[in-house]
């Protein structure tokens, strides 16, 4: 898919909140609060609340996040700062009867306020990296009051449920239930292109879309892809920043590796999805830097076998899945510049079907928190 099929669309793009607009704050009463940290966990969490609402159609769930990106994602209100007193008024106006906590997000005072109103706590997506295992550890009993305070723990992979053991979660308290950040669907009329990105790409290139990248990966992309057809200068590489203020950085570096006119920065909210749906080929960001790779899917759902940087040793984690099924490509492993580029601009037909048969964790997820009575009116 060349320039020409993202030239003529058009599209408006939604921008934070600015930090001068004030926060949305929880209105009327509430059985059950999803929370989700920011942007991605939100976005996780809307897609439990999808089918929860169809199997509680009686009951209403809202979504908190801690942070503007939670709320330009679609979250509802605000989770205030975790201190006693503020606490103390979100379960007052609330009144809720369950709180689950997507991934890892425990804080000290809501965990206290929800044991001391017998309100039961579940984190669902439960994600463990060895890394912040590790931390727990160092915490020592103050970790574990934490891990304490959860009803049951329903773990994204296997591997995050034997880390969760190895902390010292009891095994009747873990469950695994699946993947919940699954994009969705995408509409080839997605159009995220601007006439500065018109300009840009006026020459009929193979379009690679760098996705949640942070500074020093393209340079690292660049050099795992000299001499193939995705290096840059031989393709037209689109540049979205993980986060706003490291766009200037990624511009500095783009044009120490590619020819004028063939890159672009785009530093907006919410434009990445549109590219994948325009791209030749993807990489995500994230683990080129020694973090954890961002999100493999949304490319995945486009059609697109991304490629990355995957920090090894987590066992039924979305990476290794996808790398072991042929859907993702990590860099780190013995292939050819030429053959990587190859596999990444090829598809895989059903692909997207099958994996979603088979790892998509929202019902399981229900129907344990069901189990365990977080779900009771």
């Amino acid at each position: 898919m060349m320039y020409s099929a993202y030239r003529a669309a058009t599209s408006a793009v939604e921008w934070l909140p600015g930090p001068w607009q004030p926060a949305p704050r929880p209105q009327g009463a509430a059985d059950g609060v999803i929370h989700g940290a920011s942007a991605g966990e939100v976005k996780a969490a809307l897609a439990l609340l999808e089918p929860l609402q169809k199997r509680r159609p009686e009951q209403r769930w809202v979504v908190s996040s801690g942070t503007a990106a939670g709320i330009t994602a679609g979250a509802q209100f605000r989770l205030p700062r975790d201190l006693p007193a503020r606490t103390c008024q979100l379960f007052d106006s609330l009144q809720l009867r369950s709180l689950l906590l997507v991934e890892a997000e425990l804080w000290p005072n809501l965990l206290a306020e929800a044991a001391r109103r017998d309100v039961p706590v579940a984190v669902v997506s439960a994600r463990v990296s060895e890394p912040s295992a590790a931390r727990m550890r160092r915490l020592g009993a103050a970790a574990q009051r934490l891990l304490q305070g959860i009803s049951v723990f329903i773990a994204a992979s296997p591997g995050d449920a034997d880390r969760l053991l190895a902390l010292g979660v009891p095994q009747q308290r873990i469950e695994v239930g699946g993947w919940l950040k699954w994009p969705a669907t995408h509409d080839p009329n997605l159009a995220p292109s601007t006439t500065v990105v018109d300009l840009a790409f006026a020459r009929a290139r193979p379009l690679l879309v760098l996705g949640s990248v942070h500074p020093g990966e393209a340079s690292l992309l660049a050099r795992r892809l000299a001499g193939s057809p995705l290096a840059p200068g031989r393709s037209n590489w689109l540049l979205v920043a993980r986060h706003e203020g490291s766009a200037a950085r990624l511009a500095r570096e783009a044009r120490q590796l590619c020819p004028e006119g063939s890159f672009f920065v785009d530093s907006r909210m919410g434009v990445l999805r549109s590219w994948y749906s325009h791209a030749d080929a993807a990489f995500v960001g994230g683990g080129g830097r020694g973090r954890g790779c961002h999100d493999l899917l949304e490319p995945v759902a486009a059609g697109l076998r991304p490629l990355c940087f995957l920090r090894r040793g987590d066992p039924g984690g979305v990476g290794e899945v996808l790398g072991r099924l042929g859907l993702a490509l990590c860099l780190d492993e013995q292939r050819r510049a030429t053959e990587i580029a190859a596999l990444a601009t090829e598809r895989v037909p059903g692909a997207w079907a099958q994996l979603r048969r088979d790892h998509d964790g929202r019902e399981r997820s229900l129907d344990v928190l069901e189990a365990r009575g977080l779900l009771t009116a």
